[in-house]
């Protein structure tokens, strides 16, 4: 804290919940040492001083817009280490107690580097107060390592009181039982071992706020009596984490509530569900098949859209779909036709023959290109003159190819499967 006073404003301010979180650390240890492990109920109210104070720091390190965004990372991430508190085994979804707290540092270390680049040379006292921390969850790891390897020890011989366990610790430690404003040391010590009990009767606890106890009898009833005697810290803004707590102190029993699937509910069992086609007049028709006229989706079209460009769409079973190039600027788009033949008369600009199926396109004479996409078993001849012909993702085309051309064909050919060409008035011999 002398570090973080060094610091001051919002940085000192945030570091008090991590001053305040480490002195409710200890008071679980104290309560530990002096009571039996008491049942997970119970044991929500004793970790929820402690999950406050790091709820808190996640609150403020969300504000991104924040002048400390960094600082406040470094403290949220850093205080999940006392999570370690709720391991309770290897089956409760946790690494160990070590472990834990060196990956909880590992995060926060990460907006620490970033605090170092930023402040070495320029704020001391900045950099003094990330080596703080890291010497603090160091000095944390090292002495949960040694003395609780596998979390909390509980006393088997102590109290099965715990409110009164809880009472005894909080007499023993009462900087803890302090606002965090008052605590002034020069660093928050991780833990503390306890030694024996304290001497003479505990006071007694102070009263939990107005409307807290009518909160968590409501919300968990077999904790009323632990917290209504030794919990003063409990608030609303714990009841998250003391939920998680306690569904990880349920170990292999967290899935105990998942609904079972029995025998007679998995299909292979089930007989209304049955694979058999039934007989008889409830028994489907078959469907009826599909005509040449159906194949086609959408009405058919033939026209010249704004004197440019020949549409011809969705065309099935017509032989005779004749198109006059009355301009050279005019283009030809041949889509979705099947069964049927088209005849391009005159020079045209270029011709596209899209999505058709089983179709002849008969041309004279094209300026540019005569492209094929996404077609399958179609016909294309040229009488004319092609300079190029471009072929993509088609199956079975055959091109007629007149012998003027056989000389230099030009074709561009990306993705076809079983693509011929005839050149008609050649010999064997120069096909």
């Amino acid at each position: 804290m002398t570090a973080a006073a060094a610091v001051g404003g919002e940085v000192h301010e945030a570091s008090k919940l991590a001053d305040k979180a480490f002195k409710e650390q200890r008071t679980v240890l104290l309560v530990a040492a002096k009571a039996k492990q008491p049942p997970p109920e119970q044991m929500q109210s004793i970790l929820q001083p402690v999950a406050e104070p790091m709820m808190a720091a996640s609150a403020l390190a969300d504000n991104r817009r924040s002048a400390v965004f960094q600082q406040n990372k470094v403290l949220a991430e850093a205080l999940q280490a006392l999570s370690w508190l709720a391991y309770t085994g290897p089956s409760c979804g946790m690494h160990t107690p070590a472990q834990h707290i060196s990956e909880s540092w590992n995060s926060a270390e990460f907006y620490a580097n970033k605090l170092l680049k930023e402040f070495r040379g320029v704020d001391e006292n900045q950099v003094n107060w990330v080596k703080g921390l890291k010497e603090l969850y160091t000095a944390l790891q090292k002495f949960v390592s040694a003395n609780y390897p596998m979390g909390l020890k509980w006393n088997p011989s102590g109290t099965s009181n715990i409110a009164e366990a809880v009472a005894a610790a909080t007499a023993a430690s009462p900087a803890a039982a302090t606002a965090p404003s008052a605590a002034v040391s020069k660093g928050p010590t991780p833990a503390v071992r306890a030694t024996g009990a304290p001497k003479g009767p505990p006071p007694p606890a102070p009263p939990p706020p107005p409307g807290l106890k009518d909160m968590l009898l409501k919300e968990r009833p077999g904790a009323a009596a632990a917290v209504s005697n030794g919990n003063s810290n409990g608030g609303p803004g714990g009841a998250g984490m003391a939920d998680l707590l306690a569904a990880l102190n349920k170990g292999s029993a967290v899935t105990s509530g998942l609904r079972k699937v029995t025998d007679d509910m998995k299909a292979k069992n089930r007989t209304d569900r049955s694979g058999v086609v039934p007989t008889g007049p409830a028994a489907a028709k078959p469907a009826a098949p599909r005509s040449a006229s159906q194949a086609a989706t959408g009405p058919p079209r033939f026209e010249l859209e704004q004197e440019r460009k020949w549409v011809i769409e969705n065309q099935v079973g017509h032989q005779e779909l004749i198109v006059n190039i009355k301009d050279p600027k005019q283009s030809v788009y041949i889509y979705n036709c099947s069964g049927s033949v088209v005849q391009v008369k005159g020079k045209c600009n270029a011709i596209s023959v899209d999505k058709c199926k089983k179709t002849g396109v008969v041309y004279e004479n094209v300026i540019a290109a005569c492209e094929m996409v996404n077609c399958s078993s179609i016909q294309v001849q040229c009488t004319g003159a092609a300079p190029t012909m471009s072929i993509d993702k088609c199956d079975g085309v055959q091109l007629y190819i007149p012998a003027a051309l056989a000389a230099h064909p030009d074709f561009q050919v990306r993705q076809a499967v079983l693509l011929s060409a005839v050149y008609p008035g050649c010999n064997c011999q120069e096909q």
